[in-house]
């Protein structure tokens, strides 16, 4: 494998063309391979701040909110059962005045 040695993928800038855009920021730095991102950084940026307050939770906020919600939905549940019981009803009213038209 002497002049078919794995190349990488990776394009090399050419010595005259890119010399110039690229600069070195410190003498010693060499211009191939280009640096590494640092994962560490990405890591910490990726995480998500925790949204549980302890000043909120000693106040009662938490739970407050939770009564809440569960309130409404239950409020929400109720107005939904009630709508289907009316439906239901109307619809067994009209099946009887139905059987009733039918029998006469």
């Amino acid at each position: 494998m002497t002049g078919a040695c794995a190349r990488s993928t990776m394009p090399r800038p050419s010595s005259r063309e890119n010399s110039s855009s690229l600069t070195r920021t410190k003498p010693s730095q060499f211009l191939w391979p280009p640096p590494q991102p640092n994962l560490a950084l990405q890591m910490i940026a990726a995480i998500r701040p925790d949204p549980f307050i302890i000043s909120e939770a000693a106040k009662g906020t938490y739970i407050k909110e939770r009564d809440r919600r569960m309130l409404e939905d239950n409020r929400r549940q109720i107005a939904e059962a009630e709508q289907r019981q009316r439906e239901f009803e109307k619809q067994k009213a009209a099946e009887a005045e139905a059987a009733k038209e039918r029998d006469r």
